[in-house]
């Protein structure tokens, strides 16, 4: 079965989503960040492999759903309201990447950036301005983050 986390105050979005096979894990109604973005996933949650996740601390409801479905569970209690703080989660971390803005992305312990390229950003809503395809391959239209992957892909810089 698959799973997403999901705002589901939208029950348009929940139930295309149940009829294209997935079950909806409902994102709680953060007051850790802005409350227009309270309900994202991508601010209160990061997945940092195949098997741990990091939450924030206002999301404990799903903690359990989470570990039943074979999840090592990190909690952070440092979200708070504003741009600096509340996208804390918020950057790409995959097979390959670690893009990033180190002002604002809280850094994963090294054994999840083993091997990685780190991609250094000003976005600080990195994941919010970006859709990973595959390992190697994204979409944005994020001026910064285009140029830095552009540049990487050339050779032209290491990060």
């Amino acid at each position: 079965m698959n799973y997403c986390i999901v705002d589901s105050t939208d029950k348009e979005i929940t139930e295309k989503l149940t009829k294209l096979g997935y079950t909806c894990i409902d994102v709680v109604a953060s007051d850790r960040v802005s409350p227009s973005i309270c309900r994202h996933s991508d601010v209160l949650y990061k997945k940092l492999n195949s098997n741990t996740i990091i939450v924030s601390s206002c999301q404990k409801a799903n903690i359990p759903i989470l570990e039943k479905l074979g999840y090592t569970v990190l909690v952070t209690d440092l979200l708070q309201p504003g741009y600096k703080t509340e996208c804390l989660l918020n950057y790409v971390i995959n097979d390959s990447y670690y893009i990033n803005n180190p002002d604002t992305a809280l850094k994963p312990d090294d054994i999840y950036l083993d091997n990685k390229i780190e991609i250094i950003v000003k976005q600080g809503y990195t994941n919010c301005s970006t859709i990973c395809l595959t390992s190697s391959s994204y979409i944005t239209d994020d001026k910064g983050i285009y140029k830095k992957r552009k540049k990487l892909l050339r050779g032209i810089c290491k990060k």
